[in-house]
């Protein structure tokens, strides 16, 4: 009679133990799914930051299944109905630019794609060019200085999906 007695106990408790457990799956699921589909207040694209891979011990853009810190943030939402081009131009143009001038964006993996444009900001000291053709590999100083230029455009809707940010892009100035 006393070890029945011990046996429905330890059956009761097994099965407490059960519950508890499947309540708390049960809880983190709920937990997980309200958090495994994010939401945005803006609409846009989504772009995949990089973040470090424990599986390749090296960067690597997020991806499903990769683990990611608390709080580290995974991915940016850009808007890409208005674009920007920021680029160099050498110090002689210094007087030719201004806010608000219309420019065109020329995008060469695009067939040379003409874009309407307009100057949003021009920087405000002159440096040495981060590419110069002169120095190329050289190591030498160069005198040429340069400013840059931040050209404002909208795609036009064939380049809504194809533009992305990094596309390299030209600027002329009339």
């Amino acid at each position: 009679m006393l070890l029945a007695a011990r046996q429905e106990q330890v059956a009761a408790q097994t099965a407490a133990l059960s519950l508890t457990a499947a309540l708390d799956r049960n809880r983190m699921e709920t937990i997980f799914e309200s958090i495994r589909t994010m939401r945005t207040p803006v609409s846009g694209r989504i772009f995949f930051l990089t973040g470090w891979d424990d599986q390749t011990g090296g960067p690597a853009k997020f991806r499903q299944n990769m683990l990611a810190w608390g709080g580290a943030t995974v991915a940016e939402v850009l808007d890409l109905s208005r674009l920007q081009v920021r680029c160099e131009l050498p110090e002689e143009y210094l007087d030719r630019v201004k806010p608000g001038q219309p420019l065109t964006v020329v995008l060469p993996q695009l067939g040379d794609r003409r874009i309407a444009g307009a100057v949003s900001d021009i920087g405000r000291c002159l440096m040495p060019p981060r590419e110069s053709a002169a120095d190329r590999g050289t190591g030498r100083v160069v005198s040429e200085r340069c400013f840059t230029v931040t050209v404002l455009f909208q795609p036009p809707a064939d380049l809504k999906d194809v533009l992305i940010p990094g596309t390299k892009a030209q600027v002329e100035v009339p």
